[in-house]
């Protein structure tokens, strides 16, 4: 029973999957600027540290699971379905935040979910099947999206013109898209209704709460798309078991500098990411080969991840953060270079290298993050430490959609230059915490 569950939670990452780049994609062709997509990633990223925190206390509290992850899916339903009517930046901004929302609100509750009823000894290899349930979630969204858009396109238009009716067709497969992402979020709470467990009143004691702090955080490394997916669920679980008070007592300034090291690095890279749907848009790349580079991003992650957590138990995490830091510096100006100094045909191919490789570079980060900060902070306040550390990634991914959108409306090479430099800053300081 509990597969059965899991699997109707990859259906619903499959819909969060989708929404993650079409979302900006359709901004764009409302006439999105690279400043509404800061704007709309920003919101996106911001959005989700209330509802992991506040609904995550909410499920415990009360026990009811099943109903906050039904009604999380069916909130992002209504959201994806209304998306395309109102036909503004603005409405496509709000709704994409109400998406990311639910889909934090319900990232702690299925962590409840799947570790419960389970002895402590399994906890890590359950949060790991879920992390690889919902990775490949997500990146079979990604798949559907470079199918429908690449198809859609090109046989609605032809449809609609049959029947004597003149249609943007990248506009209609980006409208309709949204309706099958939201039947996709529909069916997936139709599947936890039926196979979830009943809701169940007992709260977990501030014990457990902090020993799956440590376990969701050590354990279970997936997908990037995994990985994002689990973030509010790393947050929600390490403020669970937070104190404030003892926290500032013990915190250390070599922990500080990481912290500082670490605002710099994530906000580069939002920097980035920011408005790079605006930019691959604006060099003539269709919906279908957007989807498609973010799909070979997800996948390079995907094939690194183990091998970089088996590489980080015999080398300083310092070191390979800092390598990997490097590269991403040098590759994100690199996009805005390559793209403009070859044919669409051969651009596409140098683009999906270059993300591959920022993809590379984002397994290792993710997975030395973890073991940097556990490195840093006083041993009783791991889970604490980590749990900041989550947080600023909310917080400096906010400031850097921002600051991305801003500098990509003036120039796209000095956004991804400032990127660049900013996870390079990050990277000197990380390594001058050895």
């Amino acid at each position: 029973m509990r597969e059965r569950w899991l699997t109707a939670w990859g259906v619903g990452s499959a819909a969060f999957g989708a929404a993650s780049v079409l979302a900006p994609l359709y901004a764009v062709t409302l006439g999105a600027g690279p400043a509404a997509l800061g704007v709309l990633a920003a919101v996106a990223a911001l959005a989700g540290a209330p509802g992991a925190v506040v609904v995550g206390r909410y499920a415990d509290r009360t026990g009811r699971r099943r109903s906050v992850v039904v009604a999380g899916l069916l909130v992002t339903a209504a959201a994806l379905a209304l998306t395309p009517f109102p036909g503004s930046v603005p409405a496509v901004i709000a709704l994409n935040g109400v998406v990311w929302f639910a889909s934090a609100a319900v990232a702690p509750v299925v962590t409840m979910l799947v570790v419960d009823r389970t002895p402590e000894s399994g906890w890590a290899a359950r949060i790991g099947t879920l992390n690889a349930y919902q990775g490949w979630g997500w990146v079979a969204g990604l798949v559907i999206g470079v199918v429908w858009t690449g198809v859609g396109a090109t046989v609605g238009a032809e449809f609609a013109a049959s029947l004597g009716f003149t249609v943007d067709g990248v506009q209609l497969a980006q409208e309709t898209l949204f309706g099958a992402s939201a039947l996709i979020a529909l069916l997936a709470a139709a599947l936890c209704a039926y196979w979830l467990p009943p809701d169940d009143p007992v709260s977990l004691p501030p014990s457990a709460a902090r020993r799956i702090t440590r376990t969701v955080f050590e354990g279970g490394q997936g997908f990037r798309a995994g990985y994002l997916a689990l973030a509010p669920a790393r947050l929600y679980w390490a403020t669970r078991s937070l104190s404030p008070r003892e926290f500032g007592r013990r915190f250390t300034p070599s922990l500080a500098g990481y912290y500082g090291a670490a605002v710099l690095f994530l906000a580069g890279f939002q920097v980035f990411w920011a408005p790079l749907p605006a930019f691959l848009t604006g060099v003539s790349f269709g919906s279908e080969a957007v989807f498609g580079l973010y799909l070979v991003n997800s996948l390079a992650s995907a094939a690194l991840y183990r091998r970089v957590g088996e590489a980080s138990t015999r080398r300083d995490p310092r070191l390979l953060q800092t390598g990997a830091l490097g590269v991403r510096a040098l590759a994100f100006p690199a996009v805005a270079l390559v793209a403009g100094a070859v044919s669409a045909a051969e651009g596409f191919v140098a683009l999906a290298a270059l993300l591959a490789v920022v993809g590379a570079t984002w397994a290792v980060i993710a997975v030395t993050a973890s073991a940097v900060v556990a490195a840093l902070a006083p041993r009783e306040l791991r889970g604490e430490a980590l749990g900041v550390y989550t947080a600023l990634t909310s917080v400096a991914g906010g400031l850097g959609s921002v600051l991305g959108g801003w500098l990509g409306a003036r120039s796209y090479l000095l956004a991804f230059g400032v990127a660049g430099g900013l996870v390079a800053a990050g990277a000197l300081l990380v390594v001058a915490r050895r």
